[in-house]
């Protein structure tokens, strides 16, 4: 993590679903495994500042993977909402979007256990959220304050999402393996320092390969 004076703790919006499989403080002899998800072009469409749950568009293959995940992972999401940072939609906004969103999911036998949000932008909005925090991917707080809540091994645990700072999120967090999926931004990701584990071209593939890794 970086550990600049200038970054301080990030208190992330957390949604836990009402059909969660699991409750936060789990007893500390109960150690998980977790797939954790990117929103915005992961599993959903990224049309730049979503404010109203009527516009998501789910992506293909989205139930299906996280049916083929949930027997073995906990599914968590975790992902960067600026758009409460620049008085878009509030917090209680936010998680109605997230209410919608888990519950077609829901409907449709695909279980989310929480949604982590990071609503702050050091460069964007008014005090609480115009702050540097270590949230924000890739700074990896979403991802450990879950582990935190959930007992996460994070060392068996992975990270799926379509942006290389999902990516350096990831692994800063130590997980076991890092999946960037297909989009404008894979393309630069060779000329980067930061390099996924895997590439996948859509989020069946990159379920798949979670699955053969994980049984390796």
């Amino acid at each position: 993590m970086n550990n600049s004076a200038n970054i301080v703790g990030c208190q992330p919006i957390i949604y836990r679903p009402s059909n969660t499989r699991l409750r936060i403080k789990t007893s500390s002899s109960q150690k998980h495994k977790a797939i954790f998800f990117d929103r915005d072009g992961t599993i959903i469409e990224d049309i730049g500042y979503l404010t109203h749950a009527s516009n998501i568009r789910f992506l293909l293959g989205v139930e299906e993977s996280i049916q083929m995940l949930q027997d073995k992972f906990l599914i968590i999401v975790v992902t960067n909402q600026s758009v409460v940072a620049r008085g878009l939609i509030n917090e209680h906004d936010l998680s109605r979007i997230h209410r919608s969103l888990v519950e077609h999911l829901y409907v449709k036998g695909a279980n989310i256990d929480a949604i982590y949000s990071c609503p702050h932008h050091p460069d964007s909005g008014s005090p609480p959220y115009n702050i540097q925090c270590d949230g924000r991917k890739p700074q990896p707080g979403m991802l450990l304050r879950a582990a935190t809540d959930f007992n996460i091994q994070l060392n068996q645990s992975y990270l799926i999402g379509d942006k290389l700072s999902d990516i350096h999120a990831g692994q800063r967090a130590e997980v076991c393996a890092t999946i960037l999926l297909k989009s404008p931004k894979m393309e630069v990701a060779t000329t980067l320092e930061v390099r996924p584990t895997f590439f996948a071209q859509s989020l069946i593939e990159a379920t798949k390969l979670v699955l053969e890794h994980s049984a390796a």
